[in-house]
């Protein structure tokens, strides 16, 4: 019995780490600077994400993406870190294919239609789009 009581708490710090992991990899990335690709696409269009990095942020409604996108521009970890443990941020898996939506001067409003996402309708960079 003390032995699963030990592992149960092993299993927990492991998600914890994980956890921690992606947030880490989420505030990090998007370093790269991606095709423009994006700019091009109208709505009813199909692209796939791709940041850069293994993950594409995106986010769940149009006010996080422009937080998002102003913590980006200032290099404000604290808001990442914050948009992200709040679930506003999401991370979605390089080549996740979508759905153009929607269209603001600085964003995209998607469909994710496929990976972990599929069927959300998120926010993302155009840029991320190709």
């Amino acid at each position: 019995m003390k032995v699963f009581e030990a592992m149960r708490g092993n299993v927990k710090l492991f998600a914890v780490l994980a956890g921690l992991f992606l947030m880490a990899a989420m505030i990090t990335m998007c370093t790269d600077t991606p095709s423009q690709k994006g700019n091009d696409f109208p709505v009813g269009e199909r692209g796939m994400l791709n940041s850069g990095g293994e993950l594409t942020p995106v986010a769940v409604d149009e006010e996080a993406f422009v937080e998002w996108t102003k913590a980006m521009a200032a290099k404000d970890a604290e808001a990442k870190t914050r948009l992200i443990g709040s679930g506003r941020i999401l991370a979605a898996e390089i080549g996740t294919t979508v759905s153009i939506t929607g269209m603001a001067p600085s964003g995209r409003k998607v469909e994710i239609l496929n990976g972990s996402l599929r069927g959300r309708t998120v926010w993302v960079a155009p840029e991320y789009i190709r």
